[in-house]
């Protein structure tokens, strides 16, 4: 349902194609519409962009990361489906087409340069980068008592946000 929470989500997510917001943490509750609006929609929108710049175009590259490898892959395939879906490619399919020799699950290139990359904690990162990173998630609610759990998790985001960004001035971090 549409709401006041959702809509600031939105015009925030906006302002980091804008450049106005290069880190932005969302704390809402869970099952609100933060994954779908963030990792499925929010990249699918930036490619979509008539404004060009570091930040929005069909040329961002996304590097996003959550708890879980499936978790992961589910949000990328979903955003996926909606960059070829026949509405998205009658709207913005001369500006967003997606490579067919980078066109799995979790990782999809654009024509123009842009990717949206999917990984998890413990996943391998080895020579990924993003201009926009996210992180949606990454401790698994189950898991996040236990002591190593809450480690892996802050060894990752230590080096996720501070090695993985293409530009560390220019990139953002939601």
């Amino acid at each position: 349902q549409s709401n006041w929470a959702i809509d600031a989500m939105c015009d925030h997510l906006e302002a980091v194609t804008l450049g106005h917001i290069p880190r932005l943490l969302i704390n809402i509750p869970p099952r609100c519409s933060k994954t779908s609006i963030c990792s499925i929609i929010f990249p699918a929108f930036t490619w979509a962009r008539t404004e060009h710049s570091f930040w929005s175009g069909p040329h961002v590259r996304f590097l996003c990361a959550s708890y879980g490898h499936g978790l992961s892959l589910e949000s990328a395939n979903k955003c996926r489906r909606i960059i070829m879906s026949p509405w998205y490619q009658a709207l913005w399919g001369d500006k967003v087409l997606l490579r067919a020799d980078q066109n799995a699950k979790a990782q999809f290139d654009t024509t123009a340069g842009g990717s949206y990359v999917a990984t998890s904690v413990g996943g391998t990162l080895l020579g990924r980068g993003g201009d926009i990173l996210m992180a949606d998630d990454l401790n698994n609610t189950q898991q996040a008592e236990s002591e190593a759990e809450r480690e892996t998790v802050a060894t990752f985001w230590s080096e996720f946000h501070s090695t993985r960004l293409n530009n560390p001035k220019k990139s953002a971090i939601i």
